[in-house]
């Protein structure tokens, strides 16, 4: 059930412009808004019609609940909840200088949010009762759908994650964009699957979203075909010691086609092992954090010498990935840093099809030539 969907199913034009303001507890309370008013609501509640006629066959369901998101709509008492909670922000005074240009930027264009930062001493918290109050209502919509699954289909596998984080002031910033930082980036996977995952049990390995669709295909007994890129997590999943990523990738190219907004064109790379993070921005200053050492990501290494074998090994992780997946945006700028000595030449290297695209593309036709292409990467003089 998407926006137009909730849109279309509200019962007047005034019932949906109220859904698009951001309302306080007196709002709430105004318009009588009900939690069957959320699209939160709606959509939590199609999922329990949907689990309840599908209890006797197998089934792949995904609940995408679109709160928190503007204007956090939420009955009470969620509305009032959070007045007075205060969100801790140790790095809300981050001073940028040895950041992307980028953030600058974006830490100027969202200076006036920073009101809503309130300081006691040399620390910082975040006032937003509106989005907390929101949030915690969704989890109890998350909570309506896990309570029809344990009532028709108990020993279902479930998933529960999210799309991105939000900054919340860290480094200055606020909203999401072309940064790698935590607060956006490492978001929740938790997972819940009667008598095959230990309850309370915690996995420090790191994962992409990518491995969501191979851990499904095998947990339907599916074949994962090499055309993906993600590897299933099931192994993890029953024992929290497995790792079954040595490390992940992320990437940031631009937000939106139609207009530059959050960032414009920012193309990144970024590499993470778990404790230390690349970030290659292609067209600004890289960055290199240890989060065993700098939890918070303050201070950037990517000209520490005392680190550099380890920018060096996530760099050749990075390189080899982007030629690998065949990234779009390949090629030796990657490489050519300014805190690096390596060269390379934009003529050759892998051509577009992949050794694992064979079964779902026609063999491309090698231009010179004309006959079918034979081999993945050509040296060009």
């Amino acid at each position: 059930m998407d926006g137009r969907n909730y849109l279309e199913s509200l019962p007047s034009e005034e019932a949906r412009a109220l859904s698009r303001r951001v309302l306080e507890p007196k709002d709430v309370a105004a318009h009588g808004i009900t939690a069957e008013f959320t699209h939160a609501w709606r959509i939590a509640e199609r999922a329990r019609e949907f689990i309840r006629a599908h209890r006797d066959r197998d089934f792949l369901l995904i609940v995408s609940i679109d709160e928190p998101h503007h204007p956090f709509i939420a009955p009470q008492p969620y509305a009032s909840a959070f007045e007075k909670f205060l969100f801790p922000v140790p790095n809300a005074d981050d001073p940028l200088s040895d950041k992307p240009r980028s953030q600058q930027e974006w830490a100027r264009h969202t200076a006036s949010q920073r009101s809503n930062l309130v300081r006691s001493g040399d620390k910082s918290a975040l006032r937003h009762p509106q989005h907390f109050g929101c949030n915690s209502f969704c989890d109890s919509q998350v909570g309506r759908v896990l309570e029809i699954i344990d009532a028709e289909t108990p020993g279902a596998l479930v998933i529960h994650t999210s799309d991105h984080g939000d900054m919340f002031g860290s480094h200055g910033l606020f909203g999401k964009g072309p940064c790698m930082y935590e607060e956006i980036v490492r978001i929740p996977f938790i997972v819940r699957w009667p008598g095959v995952a230990a309850a309370g049990a915690s996995s420090k390995a790191p994962i992409s979203h990518i491995d969501v669709v191979p851990t499904l295909l095998e947990h339907f007994g599916v074949p994962v075909p090499d055309l993906l890129q993600g590897r299933s997590l099931l192994d993890q999943i029953r024992n929290p010691g497995h790792r079954t990523n040595d490390q992940v990738f992320l990437e940031f190219n631009r937000f939106e086609i139609d207009h530059d907004g959050f960032g414009a064109f920012s193309p990144t790379r970024t590499v993470f092992d778990g404790r230390y993070k690349l970030a290659i921005n292609l067209l600004d200053t890289d960055e290199l954090y240890d989060l065993s050492a700098d939890p918070l990501e303050l201070q950037n290494l990517i000209h520490d010498p005392a680190i550099a074998p380890q920018r060096e090994r996530l760099l050749d992780a990075l390189l080899a990935w982007m030629n690998r997946t065949r990234d779009p945006l390949r090629g030796p700028h990657w490489a050519r840093r300014h805190w690096g000595s390596r060269d390379g030449s934009t003529w050759g290297g892998p051509t577009r099809p992949r050794p694992f695209d064979e079964e779902y593309y026609p063999k491309t036709l090698l231009y010179d030539t004309g006959k079918v292409i034979d081999r993945y990467e050509y040296s060009k003089h």
